[in-house]
């Protein structure tokens, strides 16, 4: 039997609603926000409208979609969705855990269908 790992929760809504007004404070341009579900929870997404074939960012540890957001803003031209890893300070919502890296990409491939992005079009070849 797989052991289920323990679903990422905020300690104090305090420190939650600080790291939010933060992060607002830090966007300065205005990608579309699309909350996404999956079947681990509600992923949160952004995307830059562009062309040719998108480029997912998957932001590290400890941090947001926000940290993507000079990269994309570089590529006006480019297609570009940048999508809060669950389970991390995000704000996608992590309702049911993962018991293995096979579950995570199970979630991001459940993300990338609902955003008609399937991975079979080389979005990560």
């Amino acid at each position: 039997m797989k052991q289920q790992l323990p679903l990422a929760r905020w300690r104090s809504g305090r420190a939650e609603r600080w790291c939010r007004a933060l992060e607002d404070s830090l966007w300065t341009s205005a990608p579309e926000s699309v909350l996404v579900p999956t079947r681990f929870g509600s992923t949160q997404a952004y995307h830059w409208p562009g062309s040719g074939v998108p480029l997912v960012l998957l932001h590290g540890g400890a941090v947001t979609s926000i940290t993507w957001e000079p990269i994309a803003e570089a590529m006006p031209d480019r297609d570009v969705y940048a999508l809060d890893i669950m389970g991390d300070v995000g704000r996608s919502e992590h309702t049911a855990p993962f018991s293995d890296v096979t579950e995570l990409a199970t979630w991001l491939d459940d993300a990338l269908a609902v955003l008609g992005q399937d991975v079979g079009d080389g979005l990560l070849t």
